[in-house]
């Protein structure tokens, strides 16, 4: 027996509802996305690396220093 779904589009999405409550949206609000991309920060990804502590340290105090 196959599930039947409920689609709703919006001005900023399509959200699909089925028979048994799941709900999967397509899209994001504009209020979504601000707080998506608002929260993003590149740099914190480039913290990510194999290097040693000291050096890791190091440039956290100069991005610190730069913020300043």
């Amino acid at each position: 027996m196959a599930k039947k779904w409920t689609t709703t589009e919006t001005e900023d999405s399509i959200i699909h509802v089925s028979e048994c409550g799941a709900v999967f949206r397509e899209g994001m609000s504009a209020d979504q996305q601000h707080a998506f991309y608002g929260a993003y920060q590149p740099q914190a990804v480039t913290s990510l690396h194999r290097s040693s502590p000291a050096e890791l340290s190091e440039k956290v105090r100069k991005r610190r220093q730069a913020k300043e």
